[in-house]
């Protein structure tokens, strides 16, 4: 399975040479303070909402360093056959989310009479009590963690985005949900925009379901209707074929 990690020019140029490593071996600071911290040994991978995580870090980072010049995105492809699967873990907030309404799940864990927070941070801290379900997190949030470093070789392709030279794609990757419904509504955008950011072919209708052949071209589609879709289409498909600002390296075994 390939997954991804959004992160800024920096840290991604590191972890080619370094590999990836955790907020705790790398002493970098959560961009998530304003929440509940993510789990410092541990490196947080997506399969689609790495844009987004990309563009949180390269902020973080312009905060830090105000003199540099913008920093760019950063998206570091990741083969998880090449890692240990003992390490790969699921996301704290996803077991919160699947359990929140779930009373018989929340007194069998002991969680009762506890608030969303003390939750995400208890599972926070006993992730790999629930090492099995890594696996249902990608499906049902797009997100897991590995515990641990992860080595260069893992490390297939790396893009670099330089969004202040292609804004639309930029803003495109502004504020997502990171919960279980907004993944079962959108998450197909987002895996489009993340194979998008890492130079893969993508079309319209990879973003927009509604322009689909099947339903674009289905008769009782009222003319009015279907011209709006035939401008989003074009539309679109104009923007997707504009790669400004995008860079992509393949990663070799010697690279890394």
């Amino acid at each position: 399975m390939l997954l991804y990690h959004g992160t800024s020019e920096e840290v991604a140029k590191i972890a080619l040479k370094e590999g990836l490593r955790p907020r705790s071996g790398s002493g970098v600071k959560s961009n998530w303070e304003h929440t509940i911290a993510s789990n410092p040994d541990n490196v947080y991978l997506t399969h689609c909402y790495a844009p987004y995580f990309a563009m949180s870090a390269s902020e973080e980072g312009e905060r830090c360093h105000p003199s540099l010049r913008p920093m760019r995105w950063a998206i570091l492809e990741i083969d998880t056959a090449k890692l240990d699967e003992s390490c790969l873990l699921p996301d704290e907030d996803f077991l919160e989310q699947c359990t929140r309404n779930r009373e018989e799940d929340i007194e069998a864990l002991g969680l009762e009479d506890t608030t969303m927070e003390e939750r995400t941070q208890w599972f926070r801290d006993n992730l790999q009590s629930f090492q099995s379900s890594w696996d249902d997190s990608i499906t049902h949030l797009g997100n897991c963690c590995y515990r641990g470093e992860i080595p260069p070789e893992a490390i297939t392709r790396v893009s670099f985005f330089d969004a202040a030279s292609n804004p639309p794609m930029g803003m495109m990757a502004m504020d997502p949900s990171i919960t279980l419904l907004n993944h079962a509504i959108c998450s197909e955008k987002y895996i489009a925009l993340t194979k998008w950011m890492m130079g893969d072919d993508v079309q319209a209708q990879d973003f927009d379901s509604m322009l689909t052949p099947e339903i674009m071209e289905s008769e009782g589609m009222p003319e009015a209707q279907k011209a709006l879709y035939l401008e989003r289409r074009e539309s679109l498909t104009n923007l997707l074929e504009r790669k400004d600002g995008l860079e992509i390296l393949e990663v070799s075994n010697e690279c890394a």
